[in-house]
């Protein structure tokens, strides 16, 4: 009876291990000879059908791909499972992957054009308006220009002929 129960929690745990392996999600279209592959941690943003039927957008870290759904974390914390987004697959109708830095190189070009921008102009040229001014308009333009680089756009639409499929 004892093997029995060994061979039982033997085979639970490789049923629990195959739940909890990490998938990827492949999306490809073959018309346009693409493919991308989702993992998790991957910085995407994804246009799917709500709830109500109401177009909806999540731009996050994808925190876990399982067989039927796209999870996506909105907290810091790892207790708070509540407020983890789910998106069903057969929901999903356009995505585009976007660069994993993205939400660190923004701030940190923004604010290195604004200071750098502001030591370039403080001089005897230029009064401290002028300066003020003249700082702004950079600081605008630099995140004009980032907005452009990295835009939010979602170029591959299910409409398109994107199919997904989940790899292990």
């Amino acid at each position: 009876m004892l093997k029995l129960s060994n061979f039982i929690f033997f085979v639970f745990i490789l049923i629990s291990g195959n739940v909890y392996a990490q998938s990827k999600l492949v999306f490809e279209n073959s018309r346009q000879n693409e493919k991308e592959v989702v993992e998790q941690g991957d910085y995407i943003i994804i246009l799917y059908k709500g709830y109500l039927g109401q177009l909806a957008e999540q731009k996050s870290h994808v925190a876990k791909i399982s067989e039927t759904s796209l999870i996506f974390r909105t907290s810091k914390s790892q207790d708070l499972i509540d407020d983890d987004i789910n998106v069903r697959l057969q929901d999903v109708l356009g995505y585009k992957k976007l660069w994993k830095y993205e939400l660190i190189a923004r701030p940190v070009i923004t604010l290195g054009t604004t200071i750098g921008s502001y030591f370039y102009f403080d001089s005897d040229h230029f009064n401290s308006t002028e300066q003020l001014i003249y700082t702004s308009l950079v600081s605008i333009g630099t995140s004009l220009a980032l907005n452009w680089i990295f835009d939010d756009d979602i170029e591959n639409k299910m409409s398109d002929g994107w199919t997904y499929k989940l790899m292990p």
